[in-house]
């Protein structure tokens, strides 16, 4: 019940506006729905083996020339094994005609963790690429600008807890302003951390208490803005995600670079421009394959596993419950779906 199915189906067979949606890779495919998971995402082997049975045989009547020509699986468990019962579930499918395609796993670069079943012989297994749509390689920018009047650029890597910076007007009052560092935040502030960040941004610290106590407590006190110092030295930066909500903009930048800034902070007044016209372009990333990914190859005997690659990083599918609205998710999950689409057409 997180809308996963329905992104995955969307990317199957969806119909899209053209504008905030796209179809589907094999839109006037027959899809049937096979729901395995649970409303909070698990399941088990016998679940998914008998969905992988009635795909064999939709209407049980003993007939096989109904089977379904195409299943995905955008599910799975890290270290698949060749012993793993579901190898001889997909290989009997196969042998009736149904392509099973799945999804590798998202457990990243690591040796011989490919997902089970994405493990079994024949199975079609996917692992998720970066495609070349702007969003996955053209970032917006925001920047700093030091005592010595160098500039610094950095990508504005927001998440859900803050006021989009595409939301904001274009005046210098809302869109920009000077840094105050004021460490952790870990604790209420004191009254001259107060009365410094009113109409301030916030140079804060990550770590010890969740970014929805850090992000309320620079709002609660005046600040327009947000700047987290990643405390992962070898870390990029990611989106604040949690279950409140601020009316001011906030990013998080790397340590080192948050350092730098501390560094020059000690020498006079440092500005942030949230809302800039400028991009951060990384066109290398496309057509390499997801960090996330799981890479393989198979556990135990190291057989080539996932073959092949396909889009999974923020594709736009359907979102569930939204109407005509679009989502973007990543994950092989989204990767899988994309060649059980293409294999419907070549099937047809």
């Amino acid at each position: 019940e997180s809308g996963h199915g329905t992104h995955v189906a969307g990317t199957i067979a969806g119909t899209g506006d053209g504008l905030n949606t796209y179809d589907g890779v094999a839109p006037q495919s027959l899809l049937y729905a096979l729901k395995v998971f649970g409303a909070n995402g698990s399941t088990s082997e016998e679940v998914v083996i008998a969905a992988l049975e009635y795909s064999a045989d939709p209407n049980q009547d003993g007939d096989l020339s109904d089977h379904l020509d195409v299943v995905n699986l955008s599910l799975g468990a890290a270290y698949g094994s060749p012993k793993d019962v579901y190898n001889t579930a997909i290989r009997n499918l196969a042998l009736g005609g149904t392509l099973v395609v799945v999804a590798a796993g998202n457990s990243g670069n690591k040796p011989n963790i490919v997902a089970s079943p994405g493990g079994a012989d024949e199975g079609l297994c996917v692992a998720a690429s970066v495609d070349g749509m702007d969003h996955n390689w053209k970032f917006p920018a925001v920047t700093f600008t030091l005592p010595d009047t160098t500039v610094l650029q950095a990508q504005a890597t927001e998440g859900s807890l803050t006021k989009p910076i595409a939301e904001l007007g274009d005046d210098s009052k809302t869109s920009s302003g000077e840094l105050v560092y004021i460490g952790l935040a870990n604790q209420d502030l004191n009254e001259e951390q107060k009365s410094a960040l009113k109409g301030k941004v916030a140079l804060i610290d990550r770590g010890l208490v969740t970014f929805a106590e850090k992000l309320k407590r620079a709002e609660s006190a005046g600040a327009m803005g947000v700047v987290m110092v990643n405390n992962k030295k070898d870390e990029g930066p990611i989106g604040m995600d949690g279950d409140v909500k601020v009316t001011i903009p906030g990013i998080m930048i790397t340590q080192t670079l948050g350092n730098q800034i501390k560094e020059a902070l000690k020498k006079g007044s440092v500005r942030i421009e949230f809302k800039t016209n400028q991009f951060i372009e990384t066109p290398e990333v496309i057509d390499s394959v997801a960090g996330f990914s799981s890479r393989g190859p198979r556990f135990e005997d190291s057989i080539i596993k996932p073959e092949i690659a396909a889009p999974g990083v923020k594709i736009i599918s359907a979102k569930m419950g939204g109407g005509d609205q679009g989502v973007a998710f990543s994950g092989t999950s989204m990767a899988a779906p994309q060649l059980a689409g293409v294999m419907a057409l070549m099937k047809q």
